[in-house]
């Protein structure tokens, strides 16, 4: 069909209908059925090149490589052998044949004998096999050999027609040779060395006869090369345009393009084909005028090469399929574009584009940008008609069911989480409704519903104070939700700076059903100051939603933020601050707003400023921000100093900030300073006598934050000891003197607490735990190590709190980071001996041993195994590891499973079973952050329901 229709382009009319019923006729003659491509081929020659003139029977006699070649009805048969005995003229037939001229000099060389020449053929048997001049094609045969070549480039291109150029290539030898264009048999000896050789067959074609033939005027004594034309164009070299035939070399037309394209980078809308191709014009008729440029159908131009290369390969019709079977050197520009522009596709690319990458994602997301445009088209015409109906992405109720619940019942209810991009969260997941359920479940500005029933035997103000009871226990899981939705809208924002940032309510009242009469907490007592922390966590959250890279959010907009009344406000905005400090903003604000701020003397606005600067700025050891902190924290003043009266947990978030600000810097001075804190004692007198657990703490985690990793330079602070007053802080002992400059001031005792000699350990153990972990961080360091191991024996075991081996399994697992393993063998090499012997069969406990504390047992068990799960969290987190997975799941259900069970709460204490369920929970929901997993989904939601009176041990968070 190629053929033919490059027939149809070069010949004149007549002539082309003619060789085509020549062809019909013969090719449906009768007896010739079905045969395969080489048969059927070499009976289109044999008919051309009688056509052509040629006589056919004795051609097959000096061309039998293409008599070899051939599988058809046409197949010479078999002479029969006459004698016995040879002649001269066998030998003669031998030197004469193509296969000496191919192999003579080569079998001579390694034979080392001497070269025996080739004997021609009679010049009376050429003379005879002259041409018919008369024939219907010899004076075409000049346009129709050309043609063929074209062709013959056009199918190497494709791998899949590699064994057709096979077939052409004896033709087209036979040809070149009669045409005296020897430099068209060297191109084909090349390609094919042993189908044809570079002197070509017996030449049918006399000078006389060649003289009659005009060749056309794009005909070229130098053969038509593709690969030498791309190599040119790739290297910038002068060549002369190539030459195609439209609707027969679509390959060469489109890969030269591309080529062209990629080499000179210019603009898709205006590429000089006419510099680089040349069609040429059919016989008998004028030549057609160059095209200077031409501009193609693409969406858009693109400014990288690759992009270009990609979008001109979709707008020319190239399917992936295509790319594949193209020549291995000619695929590979278009591969490693579609590669490069595979890993991060520009987006208004159209379907097919992205199909051509191998991105299905965006194909699907491109169908569906469609359909919602087309459903924005028909929003715009229906406005007038039904305006209420539509609401940005809700286009129809079916959508609104699919994606967003109960909308239209509160679509008026402020959540904080209208900012969410829900064309992408369409896009990956479009089946289900766990965005839905996710946004419900961290609504905190509805009013929750309170489904109880009235007793026959309670009366009406019973029945109140149950319904409140009720209430409260929902609000300690309300209060727990702007946390969440912290982490769910994280940098989903740009704020207008003409505009507040509207913080959506923390409700804590409630409707009955059915009625929905109000429910509030006013008949039952609450702790004090129960939503303090809650409404701080609220401001945090809404502020996290502000992406980092906002602009503009300066002073001028963080102070007209700043509510005017209000306590609950306050405290929010509190939050607010902090949160600002997370995203980097609050480096923005400048002296005077700090001045104003702190001026106030308001505890958590003090808690929110510092901790937001020292997040924003750290581990640059900033000095103003050194100088803001220390005057909040004794021990960095000069002792004399005016005291000052400093809220305790404003200290707290000040040595806190110390160890954010001087993150990883190693600093000498901070580093002792927080170390001495850990441990510091009570007093004088009525000071520092509450909380002394959260200032111990903050103060590990500062020194953790100051050395992060930096326990094998350890070195360099020798004289220090850092290692060795932690172990001391830990193991206990007892205290030694105190140093720096504070120590005359602890010479005086407390008047509230009493601890002797020996170090409190309850105060400074998690601290000074963690601080070792962090501080020797990935250093493998054995001997540090075998300090976090579990006791071995009972007896060590009580003389430790369970929850202290849920925070030394942490650390070791942080010392010993690179032999975290995510299986069950790395979880229970964690737990001693003794205590895997006793809970083996913690689900079945009808025998108890005698002389066993099955308290202390299951309590290390359980916390042993949390502190596994929480590093296997940290290690794999955001990862979607499916063995860090499965080995979390597995022991987070066996914690749910005995929760459930009677037995071990009694023995375990329901507390330390709930506290260990929830550090589980957070591992597995670490590791599968980001991937929306439904079963970890599932257990959230299976945990989040246990609210009302029979769960009192699950607490706030």
């Amino acid at each position: 069909s190629r053929v033919l229709a490059a027939f149809k382009y070069i010949l004149p009319r007549d002539t082309a209908l003619h060789f085509i019923a020549k062809w019909y006729s013969t090719r449906n003659s009768p007896g010739s059925g079905n045969f395969a491509a080489q048969g059927e081929w070499f009976l289109f020659s044999r008919t051309l090149l009688t056509m052509i003139g040629y006589d056919t029977d004795k051609l097959q006699a000096t061309c039998p490589m293409e008599q070899a070649c051939a599988h058809s009805p046409a197949a010479v048969q078999k002479k029969v052998k006459t004698t016995d005995n040879g002649s001269d003229k066998d030998w003669q037939y031998v030197l004469s044949s193509q296969y000496h001229r191919q192999s003579n000099s080569g079998v001579s060389e390694v034979l080392e004998l001497d070269w025996v020449g080739s004997i021609s053929e009679d010049k009376t048997d050429i003379k005879n096999c002259n041409l018919n001049e008369s024939s219907p094609l010899f004076q075409h045969m000049p346009a129709i050999f050309y043609s063929l070549h074209l062709l013959y480039e056009e199918l190497k291109c494709c791998t899949l027609y590699w064994d057709l150029c096979a077939l052409l290539v004896p033709c087209l030898s036979q040809l070149a040779a009669d045409l005296r264009t020897s430099t068209y048999l060297h191109h084909y000896w090349k390609d094919f060395p042993t189908i044809c050789s570079p002197d070509g067959p017996v030449m049918h074609l006399s000078e006389q006869q060649l003289n009659k033939i005009i060749k056309p005027g794009y005909f070229t004594d130098i053969p038509p090369n593709f690969l030498a034309t791309l190599l040119a164009v790739m290297k910038g070299t002068e060549f002369e345009p190539f030459p195609y035939i439209p609707d027969v070399c679509p390959l060469i037309k489109s890969i030269l393009l591309i080529y062209c394209v990629a080499a000179s980078d210019c603009s898709l809308k205006s590429v000089p084909i006419g510099k680089y191709l040349r069609r040429i014009s059919p016989s008998g008729q004028k030549a057609p005028e160059p095209v200077r440029s031409v501009s193609l159908n693409v969406a858009q131009d693109a400014p990288r090469i690759h992009e270009k290369v990609v979008l001109l390969t979709d707008s020319l019709g190239l399917t992936n399929l295509d790319v594949q079977l193209l020549a291995p050197g000619l695929s590979l520009l278009l591969m490693n574009a579609q590669h490069r522009c595979r890993i991060n596709p520009p987006l208004g690319w159209c379907a097919s584009t992205y199909k051509l990458i191998n991105r299905p994602d965006m194909v699907k997301h491109s169908h569906q940008a469609a359909q919602h445009a087309e459903k924005l088209y028909k929003i715009s015409q229906d406005a007038y008609s039904a305006p209420a109906q539509y609401d940005g992405f809700i286009s129809s109720p079916k959508v609104s069911g699919a994606l967003y619940g109960k909308y239209n019942e509160e679509r008026n209810k402020l959540d904080g989480m209208d900012n969410l991009d829900w064309s992408v969260l369409r896009l990956r997941w479009a089946t289900d409704k766990r965005i839905n359920e996710v946004r419900q479940m961290l609504n905190s500005a509805t009013p929750v519903v309170i489904d109880i029933k009235q007793r026959p035997e309670a009366s009406d103000h019973e029945f109140i104070e149950e319904q409140e009871r009720y209430l409260f226990s929902l609000c300690i899981r309300t209060m727990a939700l702007p946390i969440g939705r912290g982490m769910f809208t994280l940098s989903t924002l740009t704020p207008v700076i003409t505009e507040t940032l509207v913080i959506p309510p923390l409700t804590l009242s409630g409707r009955a059903a059915p009625r929905g009469t109000s429910v509030d907490l006013t008949n039952i007592e609450v702790p004090p100051n129960m939503n303090m922390w809650p409404l701080f966590h609220n401001g945090v959250a809404s502020a996290l939603k502000i992406h980092p890279s906002s602009e503009d959010l300066d002073t001028s907009w963080i102070l007209y933020n700043r509510p005017k009344t209000g306590s609950d406000s306050m405290l929010e905005h509190a939050g607010f601050l902090m949160g600002l400090g997370l995203t980097g903003h609050l480096k923005n604000l400048n002296v005077v707003g700090l001045h104003e701020y702190l001026g106030r003397a308001h505890e958590l606005t003090s808690v929110g400023l510092l901790l937001g600067l020292a997040a924003a700025r750290r581990g640059t050891c900033h000095s103003a921000t050194t100088k803001l902190l220390s005057i909040h924290l004794e021990c960095l003043l000069p002792p004399t100093c005016t005291e000052l009266d400093i809220h305790h947990t404003v200290q707290v978030a000040s040595i806190l900030g110390i160890g954010l600000l001087y993150q990883g810097s190693g600093h000498r001075h901070m580093a002792e300073v927080l170390l001495r804190e850990i441990g510091r004692p009570p007093g004088p007198e009525m000071e520092n006598s509450n909380d002394r657990e959260s200032y111990s703490l903050a103060a590990g985690l500062g020194l953790g934050l100051v050395m992060f990793g930096k326990g094998i330079e350890s070195d360099q602070f020798a004289d220090l000891d850092i290692a060795g007053q932690l172990y001391h802080y830990i193991e206990g002992g007892y205290q030694k003197p105190m140093t720096g400059p504070t120590r005359d001031k602890y010479k005086s005792p407390s008047y509230q607490i009493k601890e002797g000699k020996r170090v409190n350990i309850d105060v400074t153990s998690p601290g000074a735990t963690l601080a070792l972990g962090m501080i020797y961080f990935k250093s493998n360091n054995k001997a540090v190590a075998q300090w976090m191991l579990a006791p071995q024996t009972t007896f060590l075991l009580d003389q430790i709190r369970p929850d202290f081996l849920l925070l030394r399994t942490v650390s070791l697992g942080l010392i010993m980071w690179d032999d975290v393993i995510p299986s069950s063998k790395w979880v229970e090499k964690n737990i001693p001996c003794a205590v895997l012997k006793h809970t083996d069969n913690y689900e079945d406990r009808n025998v108890d041993e005698p002389n066993v504390d099955y308290e202390t047992m299951y309590q290390a068990f359980f916390n042993l195994v949390a502190g596994s799960c929480l590093v296997l969290g940290l290690k794999f987190a955001g990862s979607a590891n499916d063995d860090a997975f499965q080995v979390i799941y597995k022991y987070t259900t066996m914690l749910f499973r005995c929760c459930k069970s009677s037995c071990i709460t009694i023995v375990a204490g329901k507390c330390s079973l709930e506290s260990c369920l929830c550090v589980a929970l957070l591992s597995i929901s670490m590791v599968m952050a980001g991937s929306g997993d439904l079963e970890v989904l599932r257990l959230i939601r299976c945990l989040r329901e246990r609210v009302g009176p029979l769960n009192t041990s699950v607490g706030y968070g």
